[in-house]
């Protein structure tokens, strides 16, 4: 007697991952796993400036990060560390976003030791180029300023009884 055919069961795909996989992110494995704060806080900074670099190639900026940080002792199915930071502006700045960070790096947990960090922009914005200043540093600017005034007031001295002194400054 021949055994009944079942009707083959569609082929389905496995549960979607728990969060979306986010458009900018980046990973950074160890060849050897990192346990103290400054090795992490390097990490950190180099995986900063990787993504901030596509960031601007992109033209935006970060809203939201996610840190996962993967230590050595856990299995494949446990959830990583995650540090979330959020920003009120789009921003690519990985200094400014690194001091945010430094904070927050004291709640992870390295254990025996980190041996991947993956670093995600889970939520950006359009950033367009910012001029910050007209001359570099500080003390240029500030240099700058003073020379316009002493012109200013020299050209008011030039000509002391015109009420619109600045008009007439041959300059």
């Amino acid at each position: 007697t021949a055994s009944p055919v079942l009707p083959a069961a569609p082929i389905t795909a496995m549960s979607a991952p728990r969060r979306p996989v986010a458009d900018h992110r980046e990973r950074l494995t160890f060849a050897e796993p990192i346990a103290t704060p400054e090795s992490i806080a390097g990490a950190l900074r180099h995986l900063l400036g990787r993504l901030c670099k596509g960031l601007e190639a992109a033209g935006l900026g970060a809203r939201r990060l996610r840190l996962d940080a993967h230590r050595t002792d856990q299995r494949v199915d446990d959830e990583p560390q995650s540090l979330t930071l959020g920003t009120s502006r789009p921003t690519r700045d990985p200094a400014a976003l690194a001091r945010l960070f430094t904070p927050l790096l004291e709640r992870i947990e390295p254990g025996p030791g980190l041996e991947t960090l993956v670093l995600s922009a889970t939520e950006t914005g359009p950033l367009s180029a910012v001029q910050t200043g007209l001359c570099r540093g500080k003390a240029g600017c500030r240099n700058a300023a003073w020379r316009r005034i002493r012109h200013w007031r020299g050209c008011r001295r030039r000509s002391p009884g015109r009420r619109d002194s600045r008009a007439r400054c041959a300059c």
